[in-house]
């Protein structure tokens, strides 16, 4: 055992990165390591590597050829440069309609509703701009390379030109920073592809290939020569570090005793430069050649790290893990020639806050030594640790669960240290993102929102409802995007997931080997239905294991392990009563790969698996012993097919994709031809089927890019204009033909979650849809009527029962978005007819638009004294409060929004957060209407207006309270001429104290028109975001209320002949802030404590401006101004 152990620490390992080695070979010996370590448990140590090696192994298995062997590392940019040669000359099918794909996210960081931290994706290098301590660039594996100007507020992606962004190292140029080389590939995970050193002489914009003498390979780390920029040396894969003397032209290399992941020169001496891998090597000559230094180095490491610091030039830093954790902090004080140990203990490399047990010391293993005092170093594992003694005693600084006691919370995996040449602060890129300390490590802060670098592995789409999906990471859990806003639910790595087709409420999720867990409350909180020893189940399946549900049947799912498990009602028990059933007996312990039901006959399934056995059919899985057919020998290799898709119609007739290529039968797999023709050849990942499609559509997803085909067409087509150039994992359509917002969805494995319009071929007759923005409006305004048809048409034709309406602003029957004034209150029928050259169809909606009489606006003040407490429960949308107002309601949640207004009294439910009192009368006995965030984060209420008749000059005056750490934001909409305008005065957000405050929004705009108004709270990032309203009016301008005859504070002047003047005549001028119509902040000016202010930059120029004027008793004026 001994024996097997140390060789398994020594090879795996490394044999992972080298494209020579055998796919095979690195699975026997991992599998000592594995048996070592894990041996038959249930559940996968944590901190062992095991999970990383198994991320790597499901990438590689469908790559690699039936050998066994790896493509080169520039097999997929060469293909990708021989496809686009091809189809730049040889252009087939539709030239047109290649996809409009934008990205969802996640962008902005998911909410987290686990009980661990969460992340964008993995960052692996960071890099300073030489005189802007603001400008940060960093690279994600798999995600590109992006930049901030403002230290992490926003983030802006710069990957043009690259391939399957994969990025490694990042050196900017000292004196021109619009000269950037990056070095490409995944270092530390193995599952990019590297393509040598890449550069840009545009700060970005545009990117080269700056690799010749070096060819495509990984590139660990990049260095330029402090003392001239033209020098460049490169550690690389296959146990090379290259040296270009003309900035990156020409490369020329030398070898060295093991891969060198990191190399940095000795501060002061570009001659001595320091390497280190499994071993460490020194170079005194420039990096022309290297030697192996022995004295004082550990021989039994995965993996050493090291670090240098200008205030100790002479002193070198080893890091030194293996499988079982730490082997040692060494230190070198002669520019390492010798070494001596510095500390073994504790393990710094685990899981624990005291080190425990395990490592992951191959993956994520990063040191950094203070440049201003070299005694201080910081240690990446798993979590952070740091000394102040040069090593000697080791304390833990940072906890990947979350803070603990004085301990700080930072995402798991340290890839990255570095410090900035400006401040010393430390910045960190770890497997959640990027975070940042300014206070020596005592406090982190995470910068990773905007960063779109999420690795998905999979991903179910709703079918019910527009953008909403569930998507598995790469180590940052399971998420669901509800119109772009994600919320994660589910901890670890997240894998296959479903959301059922005909109730959102119920969601599926995985962590690896078959751990399936079920949502029955839209995705809020999970639990486990199946996994090896839950359930009846006996077996462990694969790292993403396959489940599905029965198209025709949502109560049953069949799920992949080493067999296929059955179970016939999956929705109405108990997580913990589910009955699983083992339906086939395939033999040996192979995993299944994927799974099919047949959408027109639930009792055809397919299924592929690993080992000998690769492909099986079986038409009675309804029975309580299904029979299944082996047609592994009718495979057109001996690859396993990794996604099986069968036609909607027809059983027989199935798709696999099959190493680069697919295939189709049409008589249950008997037979199979190869439809591939002249796709690139590269891995194809993933099919999916447009089931709604009259010319049979259908869809891959491959290493790069989507394509389309359909029975009209002999080849493929790309359909991939506005994707990064991303590795996709999965495709999904999102069908809905009844309001032609069909949806294709895209997973990808370096940013994230994509969506693109279905491809409109150009030869199908239009499908005629139409939506107007709102289905309820009011006698005398402006309804549009917004053309969505599919199938481009090129005529319309509308027609509107009963025809008490008229046509505005120069739009007729016959035009695409009419414009529509309906004179009378009642319901009208809309009907459109829409043609084009190949056709013409018509849709008709009886009693689509309600149009309602107004009252005069006078009459929708309210206080919300009359109106019945509603409850209280942390349940979200699930309580509803229906006011007993004619004028003020709450919209319909789960369709118009999320959650609605409550009527409460004498406090919230939670602390820290919504009032005691409430504002009018002022009592804990008196009404207010407030949001509950508990457990609803993120999420909008609306409280709408009926039509109102603007028959004066009206002010709308309201009291809000918003308290709270994580306080969200609150809206004010005006819907006229048949369209809300949103943010008609500029959000309230943030925490705004403990107080009621007051607000006058100037309506004057709106006079003669008959409108409606919204008030939209959006709950902020956790529970202590309750808002609350009360006491809201309309009053006239032109007459006095009494609240304002009483206090006399809001006698404000504006005026000014060269520049704006404010000149309040009762109450002091506390905070002035100007925008301009378009919201943005011209001024902003805080404790002011003055009557009279005079903004002198702003002139006087006919412009629109709106002003947010609060006074000493936080009284809040808007006014709308021209000036």
């Amino acid at each position: 055992m001994v024996t097997s152990m140390v060789f398994s620490q020594d090879k795996w390992p490394n044999m992972m990165f080298d494209r020579d080695a055998n796919f095979y070979d690195i699975k026997q010996d991992f599998e000592k390591y594995y048996q070592e370590k894990a041996g038959n448990a249930l559940k996968i140590p944590k901190g062992t590597g095991i999970k990383q090696f198994k991320r790597w192994e499901y990438y590689w298995e469908h790559r690699v050829d039936v050998n066994g062997n790896f493509p080169s590392e520039g097999h997929v940019l060469d293909e990708m440069s021989r496809y686009n040669r091809l189809h730049a000359t040889n252009q087939r099918g539709y030239a047109t309609n290649t996809g409009n794909w934008e990205l969802v996210g996640p962008i902005a960081l998911p909410n987290n509703g686990t009980g661990q931290l969460n992340g964008n994706g993995r960052v692996s290098s960071i890099a300073f701009h030489p005189t802007d301590p603001n400008t940060i660039f960093v690279g994600a594996p798999s995600g590109g390379f992006w930049k901030t100007t403002d230290n992490g507020v926003t983030w802006t992606e710069y990957s043009n030109g690259l391939v399957r962004l994969g990025i490694s190292s990042i050196v900017i140029h000292p004196s021109n920073p619009n000269i950037i080389y990056l070095g490409t590939g995944d270092r530390d995970g193995g599952d990019a592809p590297g393509y040598g050193v890449y550069k840009s002489t545009d700060g970005g914009l545009t990117w080269s290939s700056s690799n010749s003498g070096m060819g495509n390979r990984t590139v660990y780390e990049v260095l330029m020569d402090p003392n001239n920029p033209d020098v460049l040396i490169a550690s690389t894969s296959g146990s090379r570090i290259y040296k270009s003397i003309d900035g990156g032209l020409s490369w020329s290399y030398t070898t060295t005793s093991s891969s060198m992941k990191d190399i940095a020169y000795k501060p002061g001496d570009s001659n001595i430069i320091y390497a280190s891998g499994t071993t460490v090597d020194v170079s005194t000559d420039g990096g022309n050649t290297f030697s192996q230094v022995t004295s004082g180095v550990p021989s039994n490491a995965q993996r050493i790290a090291l670090a240098v610091s200008a205030d100790q030039p002479d002193w070198v830093y080893l890091l030194a893990g293996n499988g079982s954790g730490l082997v040692g902090v060494y230190r070198s004080t002669d520019s390492g020639v010798s070494f001596t140990t510095r500390t073994t203990s504790p393990n710094i490399l685990g899981y624990d806050t005291n080190g425990g047990s395990g490592s992951q010391a191959w993956y994520d293993l990063v040191i950094a030594a203070d440049p201003t005092n070299a005694n201080i170093i910081y240690t990446g594992g798993i979590n952070i640790w740091k000394s102040i003694d040069g090593g000697t005693t080791m304390n833990i600084n940072t906890y990947w669960v979350g803070s603990s006691g004085t301990i700080d919370g930072v995402h798991a995996d340290q890839h990255v240290l570095e410090f900035s040449p400006f401040n010393n602060d430390i910045y960190s890129g770890n497997d959640g993102g990027i975070y940042y300390s300014s206070n020596l490590g005592a406090n982190w802060i995470d910068i990773s929102s905007g960063l779109a670098i999420a690795q998905v592995y999979k991903i179910g789409v709703s079918q019910i409802t527009e953008n909403t999906v569930i998507n598995g990471y790469q180590d940052n859990g399971t998420a669901i995007n509800r119109n772009s806003v994600f919320h994660t639910e589910i901890g670890g790595d997240g894998m296959e997931c479903i959301i059922d087709p005909t109730d959102d409420n119920f969601m599926y999720g995985a962590l690896y080997y078959g751990d399936i867990r079920r949502s029955t409350n839209n995705g809020t909180s999970f639990s486990t239905i199946a996994e090896n020893g839950v359930n009846g189940i006996t077996e462990s399946g694969a790292w993403v294991t396959p489940y599905k549900l029965d198209p025709n049947n949502p109560n049953r799912m069949y799920a992949g392990y080493d067999n296929v498990w059955r179970s016939d009602d999956v929705k109405a028990p108990a997580p913990g009563a589910i009955v699983w059933t083992k339906i086939s007996n395939f033999g040996g312990t192979s995993n299944m790969v994927d799974l099919a039901i047949a959408p027109s006959n639930s009792n055809v399934v397919y299924a592929s698996r690993s080992g000998s056995g690769k492909f099986y059919y079986s038409n009675n899985a309804l029975s309580a012993s299904p029979t299944w057919s082996n047609l592994t020998a009718n495979l057109p290799s001996s690859s396993s097919p990794k996604d099986i898709e069968i036609d909607p119609t027809d059983h027989n007739h199935l798709f696999i994709a099959l190493g680069n290529n697919i295939y189709e039968s049409t008589n249950a797999g008997n037979t199979w031809t190869d439809i591939s023709g002249t796709l690139p050849n590269i891995s194809l990942n993933t099919i999916v089927i447009d089931a709604s499609s009259p010319i049979d559509a259908m869809y891959v997803g491959m290493d790069v890019g989507v394509y389309y085909k359909d029975n009209t067409l002999s080849d493929w087509t790309p359909f991939y204009t506005g994707l990064a150039n991303l590795e996709v994992t999965e495709l999904e359509i999102h069908s809905n033909i009844t309001e032609c917002s069909s949806k294709l969805y895209a997973a990808t494995y370096g940013q994230g979650l994509w969506m693109s319009d279905l491809k409109d071929p150009g030869n199908v007759a239009p499908t005629a849809c139409f939506k107007a923005e709102t289905t309820q409006g009011c006698v005398g305004s402006t309804l549009v009527l917004t053309d969505k048809s599919d199938y481009t048409p090129t005529s319309w034709l509308w027609n509107i029962t009963p025809a008490t309406y008229t046509f505005t602003n120069g739009t007729t029957a016959n035009s695409q978005n009419p414009e529509v004034i309906f004179t009378s209150s009642g319901t009208y029928t809309i009907a459109l007819t829409v043609t084009n050259a190949n056709g013409n169809h018509t849709t008709t909606k009886v009693d689509y638009i309600t149009v309602y009489p107004g009252t005069i606006a006078s009459g929708f003040s309210t206080d919300f004294e009359g109106e019945a407490l509603c409850g209280t429960a942390s349940d979200c949308g699930a309580t509803t409060c229906n006011l007993s107002s004619s004028f003020w309601i709450n919209l319909s949640n789960g369709s118009e929004d999320d959650i609605d207004w409550r009527v409460d009294e004498g406090g919230t439910t939670s602390s820290g957060t919504g009032p005691t009192n409430d504002y009018n009368p002022g009592s804990t006995t008196g009404n207010y209407i407030y949001t509950e965030a508990s457990n609803c984060f993120g999420s909008t209420a609306i409280l709408e207006s009926s039509c109102m008749i603007m028959d004066a000059t009206y002010n709308l005056e309201f009291a809000y309270h918003m308290e709270g750490a994580s306080m969200g934001s609150l809206h004010i909409d005006v819907f006229a001429d048949g369209v809300w305008n949103e943010n008609i005065i500029p959000a309230i957000s943030g925490d705004q104290g403990t107080d009621w405050h007051t607000a006058t929004v100037d309506l004057a705009t709106y006079d003669g028109k008959t409108i409606k108004i919204r008030f939209r709270g959006i709950t902020g990032s956790g529970f202590e975001s309750d808002i609350a309203l009360d006491d809201i009016k309309l009053v006239d301008q032109n007459t006095i209320s009494v609240t304002e005859f009483e206090s006399l504070t809001n006698t404000i002047n504006i005026y000014g002949d060269d520049h704006l003047v404010i000149h309040s005549q009762k109450e002091t001028l506390n905070n002035v802030v100007v925008y301009d119509i378009l919201g943005r902040q011209l001024f902003n000016e805080i404790d002011l404590h003055s009557n009279k202010l005079e903004i002198e930059s702003i002139k006087k120029s006919n412009t629109v401006l709106v002003l947010k004027i609060t006074l000493e008793n936080n009284h809040v004026v808007y006014r709308k101004i021209l000036f």
